[in-house]
């Protein structure tokens, strides 16, 4: 069972991670400047926008970029030239950190919109949730079956294993054709 438990996990969270069909928006208030690095909640999978928002009200977009760009290829530029931040990368290993370049020498609130991890699952509970959209649920049905079937043990099939990499993989380009908005809000209101 715990096997099972952790290949549906584990491909809830890569197909949350391969769709982006659960976003979420956070405003995180920063330290006082210089600020280059910031560590994001565990549960974090990706960032897919950064905007800082200054004491204005102006935003400045920041743009991804690779962990290499941002540490070597500019390194020691930015000492010699203050310039506005223009990108952001995000560390792979845990704890996830999110690092802004060049660092931000105004006060400002980071705008995030991260795609989180689902909450740990319980099959044997009758009120377990993955934490997507329910019509999309068979996706993940395919790609922990493709896991379990993959892996080694007595289970191993690699051919069923293949057939269902390809329903999962098929699910997730189903999925990024989907409109998938549940409910939005502006400024805390229902907009319909």
């Amino acid at each position: 069972m715990a096997d099972v438990s952790q290949a549906i996990e584990r491909r809830r969270n890569q197909f949350l991670a391969d769709t982006g069909v659960v976003v979420t928006r956070t405003t995180v208030n920063l330290p006082s400047p210089p600020v280059g690095r910031i560590d994001l909640v565990d549960t974090t999978i990706d960032v897919r926008r950064v905007s800082l928002e200054f004491l204005d009200g102006s935003y400045a977009h920041l743009w991804r970029d690779d962990e290499w760009a941002l540490g070597r290829a500019t390194a020691g530029q930015w000492v010699t030239q203050a310039t506005a931040p223009y990108a952001y990368s995000v560390t792979a290993a845990k704890p996830v950190q999110l690092q802004i370049a060049p660092p931000l020498q105004d006060i400002a609130t980071l705008d995030l919109i991260t795609i989180a991890s689902g909450a740990s699952l319980d099959p044997s509970s009758t009120a377990t949730v993955l934490g997507i959209p329910d019509s999309l649920a068979w996706v993940i049905k395919w790609g922990a079956l493709a896991d379990l079937l993959g892996k080694d043990s007595q289970a191993r099939d690699p051919l069923r294993a293949q057939f269902c990499e390809q329903r999962y993989q098929y699910g997730v380009k189903v999925a990024r054709l989907l409109s998938v908005i549940i409910q939005a809000e502006l400024n805390g209101v229902p907009v319909a």
